[in-house]
């Protein structure tokens, strides 16, 4: 089986879907991206951010943790850490609590030391559940149904986060969303002015291009109470940290239109980051 490190780095990102043709359609849950790998008799869980061990938590979710016991060794299991009808942020306290999250998969890249990675997505999802796993939800829309707005309207209609299209079990894996958004590097703030004097007027952020340098790409000043802003202004800088911001458009000049702050990204890496995310 792949070693380790060499998987994480290699995991398969969402890419935004242009048309492509694509054979599978699931609901993306709003969550945490976890993987979960039993090598040699030993579990290792990682999120987005590989440098954690997760495993001490979601070992106290009853059924996620005898699903994952019962894999046979050099498995490799992978899907999202959800709480249904809830944000991502509300993942953090129900690890640790145990309680009222779901894992639902959506990839078996490895089983028993063998390589799935090119199996066939139909054959993948019954094994999933056989093991014990939850699975992502499937949809179906008719072929003059699959456009970005009619996916867009539908999970707006919903009130999902989304959908991901898939051209097989472990290539060519899309998203949809209703609304553009991205994961950003907050490198400073800034006062805000008139009644928001000693609070928080917002957030410069920007991405990494493909050298790694940090490039601002946008000043978020939206998406924030009164309340909050006061409490954020009293606090040190987030320098460094990663939050997902909404926006309308990116300008000829590579900035966002309109950012509005959404939530902290505490399962996401600095190094994520990266300009390829964004959508014009």
């Amino acid at each position: 089986m792949i070693p380790t490190r060499q998987f994480l780095d290699t995991r398969p990102s969402f890419s935004e879907w242009h048309d492509e043709i694509v054979s599978h359609i699931e609901v993306k849950e709003d969550g945490w991206r976890l993987s979960v790998i039993k090598r040699d008799g030993l579990i290792s869980v990682f999120s987005k951010k590989d440098s954690v061990d997760l495993w001490p938590k979601v070992q106290r979710n009853d059924k996620v943790r005898s699903a994952i016991l019962s894999l046979p060794d050099d498995t490799i299991v992978d899907g999202e850490a959800h709480v249904p009808g809830d944000l991502s942020s509300a993942v953090p306290t129900a690890l640790t609590t145990g309680e009222g999250w779901r894992f639902s998969t959506f990839a078996l890249p490895y089983l028993g030391g063998e390589d799935w990675r090119k199996a066939k997505l139909i054959n993948v999802r019954p094994v999933l559940a056989d093991l014990g796993f939850d699975l992502t939800q499937e949809v179906h829309f008719s072929p003059h149904g699959m456009t970005r707005e009619n996916l867009k309207l539908s999970a707006a209609t919903q009130g999902i986060e989304g959908y991901v299209l898939k051209l097989q079990h472990w290539l060519g894996w899309y998203r949809v969303k209703p609304k553009k958004t991205v994961d950003v590097i907050i490198r400073g703030q800034y006062e805000g002015n008139n009644r928001l004097v000693g609070a928080l007027g917002g957030y410069i952020v920007g991405l990494l291009n493909a050298t790694g340098t940090w490039i601002e790409v946008g000043r978020c000043g939206g998406g924030f109470s009164d309340q909050q802003r006061h409490e954020l202004w009293s606090r040190p800088a987030p320098i460094g940290q990663v939050c997902e911001v909404e926006y309308d458009s990116v300008t000829s000049g590579g900035r966002l239109r309109f950012p509005q702050f959404i939530r902290w990204r505490d399962d996401k890496e600095a190094s994520q980051c990266r300009l390829a995310q964004l959508e014009s």
